[in-house]
């Protein structure tokens, strides 16, 4: 496979431009990778969401190599279940923007992060007073607002579990009316590891966020456009790639992250190497050390393949 890749250099002027060599001194530093983590959508997904055979092969190809390969994902680990089957992926997964880090085949907790009660029940109310499309997610539930667009990428997703044979996603929805235990007081105090919300304009956006400003002992980004995700203060998927490489022993300069969007950022400044998609926005793409294809023409394998190139 041919691989398409930017050398991303110290000066930022020169960032953008492709190289065919590579320094001794990042070409040492592949050699040296232990683990890669991956984003999931927009970068190991294709648009449609469908992952491709040459991303699993490449995946596949690392471990005869002794790298190993996890993800870090906005989603729920439940939602990742497939693609961890289909990659025979052993190690726990980052999942929740770096709320949740878990075995999904063992159930084994290494970290969890929820956002105070009092606080998600604060965010929540606002979301529904303001006819907001928003969702929370605990450790092992999901809930909807009622004619939730976001709900059909879990359904086109439970399609792809049921075909593989793993557990699809029950879609449970909050109680507005009082009448059932989904209220978002005892969704709250179930413990709430995100709250991914919706707007539906730029004005509704930059209202949210002067909300959420206001608001002590959380953290928010944008996951895609118009879309916020909230978390307890401090959480990040570059946090839980720090307990991650303390739980595995391994140095975070022997680590590799790929990802497309801003919540992928706080990895890509704690990696050893990092590769920014050709789909994701410039401000990512001048952070990290490579630029690789998108995600719909194999950017994942390609840079894969790159650095089994170097080992």
């Amino acid at each position: 496979m041919k691989n398409i890749i930017n050398e991303t250099l110290l000066d930022p002027s020169l960032k953008s431009i492709y190289y065919n060599g590579l320094s001794d001194k990042l070409s040492n530093k592949i050699s040296q990778i232990k683990l890669i983590v991956s984003d999931l959508d927009g970068t190991f997904l294709s648009s449609n969401g469908e992952l491709s055979h040459e991303n699993i092969s490449s995946v596949k190809s690392l471990y005869n190599k002794n790298i190993n390969f996890t993800l870090a994902s906005g989603r729920s680990d439940m939602m990742c279940a497939s693609y961890i089957k289909d990659c025979n992926i052993t190690l726990p997964t980052i999942s929740s923007n770096g709320a949740l880090i878990r075995n999904i085949n063992s159930k084994y907790v290494i970290s969890k992060t929820i956002i105070k009660p009092s606080i998600a029940i604060n965010i929540m109310d606002f979301c529904r007073d303001n006819n907001l499309d928003y969702m929370s997610y605990n450790l092992d539930k999901i809930f909807f607002t009622k004619g939730s667009i976001r709900i059909e990428k879990f359904k086109s997703y439970n399609k792809i579990a049921i075909k593989n044979h793993t557990n699809p996603i029950a879609l449970n929805f909050y109680d507005t009316d009082n009448t059932t235990n989904h209220t978002h007081k005892v969704i709250a105090d179930e413990g709430i590891l995100k709250i991914l919300l919706f707007t539906k304009s730029k004005k509704d956006l930059d209202i949210t966020i002067e909300f959420l400003n206001n608001i002590p002992d959380i953290s928010f980004v944008l996951s895609e456009k118009n879309a916020l995700d909230i978390s307890a203060k401090g959480t990040s998927k570059g946090e839980a790639l720090k307990i991650l490489c303390s739980h595995l022993n391994i140095p975070l300069e022997n680590t590799c992250v790929l990802g497309d969007y801003t919540n992928d950022l706080s990895m890509m400044k704690l990696a050893g190497i990092s590769f920014a998609m050709k789909n994701s926005p410039k401000h990512v793409q001048e952070v990290a050390t490579f630029i690789t294809d998108s995600n719909d023409n194999l950017g994942v394998a390609k840079a894969l393949d790159f650095i089994l190139s170097k080992k």
